[in-house]
């Protein structure tokens, strides 16, 4: 039973948007035109250091379970990001709740965006009575973030 539900402060310009690809491996050239926009919007987009990576185990994986789980703590418990913005869905998201710690999260709560296999950590983060945002993901269409942002 959710009591009292924590809603993030909103972004303003200038604020930091970490980029993180929790579930599924994307490529740079995917999202160029995205982290162009989201700085002529005014935005700083800082890239996880995992964001790009690419594991293979059946699945074309960001990275290993340590890897994606290390960059969304990182996203989570970085005081300097405002907002944590996944790259896009697919599958994996499940493995990393039991990683996740939300320690300055709670302290300093942001909005998380992310869809699709990302609903899990939506999920994770409404039970822990955090507000999150189910959108599209960062290497989603232009003229659809266009009007977003």
């Amino acid at each position: 039973m959710i009591n009292k539900l924590i809603i993030p402060p909103a972004i303003k310009k200038g604020a930091k948007i970490g980029i993180i690809s929790p579930a599924g491996a994307v490529e740079a050239s995917q999202l160029e035109s995205t982290l162009k926009l989201i700085e002529e919007k005014g935005y700083t987009p800082i890239l996880g250091k995992n964001a790009l990576g690419r594991f293979d185990y059946g699945y074309p994986y960001s990275g290993t379970e340590k890897e994606r789980a290390e960059d969304l703590n990182w996203a989570l418990n970085d005081t300097e990001i405002e907002a944590i913005w996944a790259t896009r869905g697919g599958y994996g998201c499940q493995h990393l709740l039991e990683h996740l710690n939300l320690k300055n999260f709670k302290k300093y709560p942001k909005w998380y965006i992310g869809y699709s296999d990302n609903t899990v950590i939506n999920s994770f983060l409404l039970k822990n009575e955090l507000a999150s945002v189910n959108g599209q993901p960062s290497n989603f269409k232009l003229w659809c973030m266009r009007r977003r942002l």
